[in-house]
């Protein structure tokens, strides 16, 4: 990446765990995830529209669409190394990486856009690297374009692309124009995608939103972090407890219990940790819609 001069800023380091002053329903079972016997099970009905929500078989043999109806499934494609969402569209990575596939919406027809990539990633536009240089490209406008060089991750974040530098010593923000990046803060262990970034401290592991150009502390610890619908959700790091941003301070409700991992977009969802169901939280309640899978993709 191309470095700009732009003022270095630093995340504070600090330690204090996520706060939980209003958990008022941390004990209520509506919202434990509960092991369930059933599989995923597939439908023999293909619908043309796209879905919200996508699973992968354990094997990563097939990819399936839910039909928004518990438990129902319908296969969409086959053998694949990675799934993500971009642009409104669901994108594969081909299981030898040799070529990246934009699904039509239809049946299981998949159309090739490119490749060979050692990595694609979702946001806004899809974006892959390079498998010998890491380089990083974007896809807009059916073209692939070169916008930088190598890095550890690649998010999209209120509508700004964002990057971390291979040795996670800093996070950059493309400026949309060539390879062009401003510096915006560092160093990070993570950094996550969605309504605004989000990185982690390297040292602490706490969590710092990039808001209105400042970084600011919004909690402690965790497993993993996703925005849904709107909203922040966190995984404790225990994997014991799944929390909902309040929005203020590092204030925090617990809205659900033990989970193996969670994904955002337009729902949340997460995956039992003993028997690797699929959960979809909707209007403050917890539905089984499927039984495990290796990934699951949300719709943004």
């Amino acid at each position: 990446m191309k470095k700009l001069s732009i003022a270095l800023l630093h995340f504070i380091l600090l330690t204090v765990i996520i706060s939980c002053e209003k958990d008022s329903i941390e004990n209520q079972e509506l919202y434990e995830f509960k092991k369930a016997k059933e599989s995923i099970s597939i439908s023999n009905t293909i619908k043309a529209n796209t879905g919200n929500i996508f699973g992968v078989s354990l094997n990563k043999k097939d990819i399936f669409r839910y039909n928004n109806s518990p438990n129902n499934w319908s296969k969409i494609g086959g053998a694949g190394a990675d799934w993500v969402w971009a642009n409104g569209k669901l994108y594969g990575l081909s299981s030898n990486k040799s070529g990246v596939y934009e699904y039509t919406g239809v049946g299981q027809n998949w159309r090739k856009i490119g490749g060979p990539a050692s990595r694609i990633f979702g946001g806004n536009f899809l974006l892959a690297t390079n498998p010998n240089t890491g380089d990083i490209y974007q896809f807009k406008n059916n073209n692939w374009s070169k916008i930088g060089g190598a890095g550890a991750d690649w998010v999209w974040a209120n509508g700004k692309l964002y990057g971390l530098s291979s040795n996670k010593s800093a996070v950059y923000e493309y400026t949309g124009l060539g390879q062009n990046w401003n510096r915006v803060g560092g160093p990070a262990s993570r950094i996550f995608g969605g309504d605004f970034l989000l990185a982690t401290n390297p040292n602490s592991g706490d969590i710092y939103q990039f808001k209105n150009t400042n970084w600011t502390k919004i909690g402690g610890p965790g497993a993993d972090w996703v925005w849904a619908n709107g909203k922040l959700y966190g995984l404790s790091s225990n994997r014991n407890a799944v929390y909902e941003y309040t929005g203020v301070g590092q204030n925090w409700n617990r809205v659900g219990g033990a989970a193996r991992r969670i994904y955002g977009g337009v729902v949340l969802c997460a995956t039992n940790p003993s028997s690797g169901d699929i959960y979809q939280f909707k209007n403050n309640v917890w539905a089984k819609i499927g039984g495990p899978g290796n990934k699951f993709i949300i719709r943004r």
